[in-house]
Order: structure tokens, then sequence, then C-alpha cells
């Protein structure tokens, strides 16, 4: 099921918590409406200024119209061109193969940020110990959910079936709304 954005950001917030100045450690945005400070040392028409100048730009200038899944984390020394102390960086971009936008799924989602948790929290540190079989672990299990999210986000990657899929498509027959809960 397909949640609205404010939906999802509140999920977000709720679930993996805040920065230090309430703001939400992760956060997902339409690229499009995407703006930041920066400093540039060009006009957009491409002439040079004497002294780099603090100017909104696009964010995200080459993905546009697209949901992306942001997290939010301090500036580090020696990047001159934000302007702020932190910043929120892409980690995930919802498009599918094709580079067609796709919907943002809280699955999704909360399987990147949990898998960037544990990388975060094992870096330089021993391999986490796995959860005896049963426990949701062992490789039919992973491989069946790996597909399921597969299918959910690439379809078969073709205009047709992804608009049947997605019920912006219209075809021949009934189709059994209860597919879902499988």
């Amino acid at each position: 099921m397909i949640e609205r954005l404010e939906v999802l950001n509140e999920r977000l917030m709720e679930h993996f918590g805040k920065f230090e100045d309430g703001r939400a450690n992760w956060r997902i945005v339409w690229s499009t409406d995407e703006l930041e400070y920066r400093m540039c040392s060009y006009t957009a028409e491409g002439f040079e200024f004497l002294y780099p100048e603090k100017l909104l730009v696009k964010k995200y200038p080459l993905q546009q119209d697209r949901y992306i899944l942001e997290h939010l984390i301090p500036v580090p020394d020696g990047v001159d061109d934000l302007t702020t102390k932190t910043s929120y960086e892409p980690l995930w971009t919802f498009e599918d193969g094709n580079g067609n936008p796709l919907p943002p799924l809280w699955d999704v989602c909360k399987l990147l940020i949990e898998q960037v948790q544990i990388n975060m929290l094992a870096a330089g540190k021993q391999p986490i110990m796995k959860q005896p079989y049963g426990f949701g672990n062992t490789a039919e299990e992973c491989e069946m959910r790996a597909q399921k999210l597969m299918d959910e986000l690439f379809g078969n990657d073709t205009k047709i079936s992804d608009a049947l899929a997605m019920d912006s498509g219209v075809g021949y027959g009934t189709r059994k709304r209860n597919d879902w809960l499988n």
C-alpha cells in the first residue's frame, strides 16, 4: 500500500528518532522541491565571480521528479561549498531499473536504514553474530524477503506491467485485490 509522504516521514521520525536540534534523522523528499545554499564560484550562466558567493541552488539537478530518502549528518571539516553544519544527504532514489520514478515504500526505507545502522555499528568491530535458524534469517527466508522487495521495486521493468501493478493501467479480466496480503 502506498502511504502519503507526510505519513512516511512521521513514521521515520517515530521509528528512527530526531537529531539533537529536533530535526528528523531520516526523511523522504521530492527531489524537484529541494534547494540548498552553496558557495559558488560561477553564475548560472557560467560567468566567474571575483569571490565565491552564497547562492540558493537545486540540490538534485540531475535527479528531478523522484522521491529520495535522506539522512541528516554533520558536514565534515574541509567541505567548503556547503554553508551549514549539518546536511541531509541522499541514501536512496526511488526509481526502477529504467529510471522511472517509484513511490516510496515503508518496508524499503526500514530495510535500508536498518542495514546502514548495522554497518555503522559494526564498523571496525567483530562481525555481528547472526540469530539462530527459525528467526527469519534462513537462506530461504532472506531470499523470499529480497525477492518480494525486488518485485515491489522493479516488477519486470516494462511500462505496461508497471502500470498494471500500480493500478494506473487498464487491463482485461478481473484482478483479486487481496494479492497484497501474500
